[in-house]
Order: C-alpha cells, then structure tokens, then sequence
C-alpha cells in the first residue's frame, strides 16, 4: 500500500517513470495495465507459492540473514519511485 501511494504521489506531481508513462501513453491504459498486473499476479500466486517451498526446502541462508541483507541494501520507495 505505501509504494501504491508513493507512485500516486509521484503521478500527480508529474515526476517518475509512471508520470512519464501516463503522459505516453494515456490514464485508460496506465489502469489497464495495472489492473492486467495484478489479475496475472493472482492467476500464478499458487504456482508461485508451490515454487518457494521448493526453495525453502534447500535455502543455504536463514530467514534473519535475508531479511539483514534486504535490510541492508534495501532502496528507499520514495528514491525508487520518483526515479527517471
């Protein structure tokens, strides 16, 4: 929800790569595409989950060291968001 917002945000200040590509390409098919991502999104979510099990099950790093990594080398949503 927070990076949905941030991208409003940057939409309606007109700066990003979303601003850019409504500009392009128009608002009907900036919500089409976002409606299509996350409709695919729900189609694949049990292969999805199905795929990272698999992964769980042979994971060589634990649960705290990825999320001390993520944590680590993360990229701010308002720097990611309003990039060109």
């Amino acid at each position: 929800m927070k990076r949905l917002s941030w991208i409003a945000y940057a939409l309606l200040s007109r700066k990003g790569a979303a601003a850019r590509f409504v500009d392009e390409q128009g608002w009907w098919q900036a919500a089409v595409n976002l409606l299509w991502s996350y409709l695919s999104a729900l189609k694949y979510l049990r292969y999805a989950f199905r795929q990272r099990r698999q992964i769980q099950k042979s994971k060589r790093v634990s649960n705290a060291e990825t999320i001390e990594f993520l944590s680590r080398f993360q990229i701010d949503i308002r720097e990611l968001t309003f990039r060109d």
